[in-house]
């Protein structure tokens, strides 16, 4: 079993900078731990529901826990999040995901139209909150991962993920973007493989020490793996998990955790 964390090919995408009043102040939502291990013939995913949310009024930050959905079905396909995920602007990763399929895209077109189409709204996002806190936006996203997306999917009967990582560069003056992609099969390396997004410490040492917890596709060994994440970051990590099986039979919402059984998840 290989686990692959950043075999990434880098490009950068163009973003519009959208004017913002700051005077109402910035709003966002972070969080999550997401594993997926994925062979040839069928993927499993398991992520969690935590989500911190930050306000920023008046000059004064103040936070929140909310338990939230961050895993969403688009047509064949399924979409999952980590990072920054939502904002006062109305930015919402899973929504703007949805928004970009189009009936009869590959899971490929689909990540070609979320890498085209989201920056705009998420520079937005980020470039309201460096204007309204410089130093809170230098702490957290200045030259960083931002938010990080997969998407799941089974076609001709084969298994295939697609990581998009969108990275901030900011050197002076706004802050821009570029995306890592990963396909796998493609630039992943040999079947199966793991991936481990968002917050990650405590599943990077527990798999380096036994790799037999990412040998199979079991629904419990990728739920503990979350789990294991809760208890060493339970300021970031927590709330019920949910996991998704995708195979040549479709995909199957194992365990629900913040998500909803009958509609797959969209918030």
């Amino acid at each position: 079993m290989r686990a692959i964390l950043f075999g990434f090919v880098l490009f950068a995408v163009p973003v519009l900078t959208v004017a913002s009043n700051v005077d109402h102040g910035v709003e966002y939502g972070s969080g999550t731990a997401l594993v997926i291990v994925r062979s040839a013939k069928s993927v499993l995913a398991a992520v969690d529901s935590k989500e911190t949310y930050r306000k920023f009024q008046e000059g004064v930050w103040s936070a929140e826990e909310k338990q939230i959905c961050k895993a969403a079905p688009v047509g064949p396909y399924y979409s999952l999040v980590a990072g920054l995920d939502r904002g006062s602007d109305g930015f919402d990763a899973l929504r703007e995901i949805s928004k970009a399929w189009q009936p009869g895209d590959s899971l490929v077109e689909l990540a070609a139209r979320v890498t085209s189409s989201l920056p705009v709204r998420l520079s937005s996002l980020l470039e309201t909150l460096r204007a309204a806190d410089p130093a809170e936006f230098d702490q957290r996203y200045r030259n960083t991962v931002a938010l990080q997306i997969a998407l799941l999917g089974v076609e001709g009967h084969n298994s295939k993920v697609i990581i998009l990582e969108f990275l901030t560069n900011q050197s002076s003056g706004n802050p821009a973007l570029s995306v890592r992609t990963t396909e796998c099969p493609g630039n992943c390396g040999r079947s199966p493989s793991a991936f481990f997004l968002g917050v990650h410490e405590k599943i990077d040492q527990s798999v380096q020490s036994d790799s037999r917890l990412v040998a199979g596709l079991r629904e419990s060994n990728i739920a503990s793996l979350v789990e294991l994440e809760r208890q060493n970051r339970p300021d970031l990590v927590g709330g019920p998990v949910a996991v998704i099986r995708m195979d040549s039979n479709g995909s199957a919402l194992l365990q629900s955790g913040a998500c909803s059984a009958t509609t797959g998840g969209l918030r």
